[in-house]
């Protein structure tokens, strides 16, 4: 039986040489943001939302949502946490609303 030219792993895989399974990358090099899959929506939204006055809300056809309304629900919810405002959302048969909470009082 003859030995191959790389050593393998303790489970049997092929190593590197550096006894890594995967390739490294300096840290500098690793993505900070998160785009995805309704990222475009998700920005038209928190735009549109930005733009109305408080006690606004806007309105979205569930037919232009292209995904379900928990799903954008979530991904808003994300998106407003990180641009640092909270957001409220209601949904009926035929759209989804979408609104900036007022500021408690003091």
């Amino acid at each position: 039986m003859a030995r191959n030219a790389k050593s393998r792993n303790s489970n049997g895989s092929r190593g590197n040489g550096s006894g890594l399974h995967y390739s490294s990358v300096a840290e500098s090099e690793v993505p900070r943001s998160r785009k995805g899959k309704h990222h475009k929506l998700v920005s038209n939204i928190l735009g549109d939302v930005e733009r109305v006055a408080l006690g606004q809300a806007i309105k979205i056809p569930r037919g232009q949502l292209r995904a379900s309304v928990p799903e954008v629900r979530s991904a808003l919810s994300r998106a407003s946490k990180q641009n640092g405002f909270d957001l409220a959302t209601a949904a009926d048969d035929t759209s989804l609303y979408v609104w900036r909470k007022a500021a408690p009082k003091a």
